[in-house]
Order: C-alpha cells, then structure tokens, then sequence
C-alpha cells in the first residue's frame, strides 16, 4: 500500500532534508533559512533551528529555539543542556 502525504507534510520534509544535508555540509546558515520556511515546525525542528544558530554563533536565536524546544516537554534533560551551552558561550561572547 502506497502511503499518501499531504502536500504540507511533503514539503516539510523536503525542508528538513534539505536542511540536514546542507548542515552535513557544514551550511549551517543556509540549512537554519531551510528550516525557518517550515511552517508549522515539529519539536525536532525547533532543536535542530536552536543547534544551527548555535553553530553560526547566534546564542540569543539559538536560546529563543531551545526554550521552544523545552516547552513542548519532550527530551527536557537535553533541551536544558543546550540552554546551558548558549548562556555560557552568550557570556562569553558579551
């Protein structure tokens, strides 16, 4: 049986692979404006948006997507590892 998507669900995915290849490729930036096109974005999204601001050096972006990330209660203990990594490079940074 052939499963069906709906043309929402598909493009989603064509954003989150194009963004995962792109990150492979060391694109962060580009693969974060592949995955900001993504409307309705899954907790999985907003993690991967906080870590590729993360990689690009934008801490308080990244911190806007990992309390996202913490909000929806999924892998909180993660989500409160990455909070912390942003902070302290923020305080490095100012």
């Amino acid at each position: 049986m052939i499963e069906t998507i709906s043309k929402s669900s598909f493009y989603t995915r064509m954003k989150q692979n194009k963004a995962k290849k792109l990150s492979s490729n060391g694109k962060y930036e580009e693969a974060a404006k592949e995955l900001e096109k993504i409307p309705n974005k899954d907790p999985d999204d907003l993690n991967g948006l906080g870590g590729l601001y993360f990689q690009i050096k934008e801490y308080e972006t990244a911190l806007v997507y990992f309390k996202k990330y913490l909000e929806t209660g999924i892998d909180v203990e993660n989500a409160y590892v990455n909070l912390g990594c942003a902070y302290g490079c923020l305080d490095e940074k100012e």
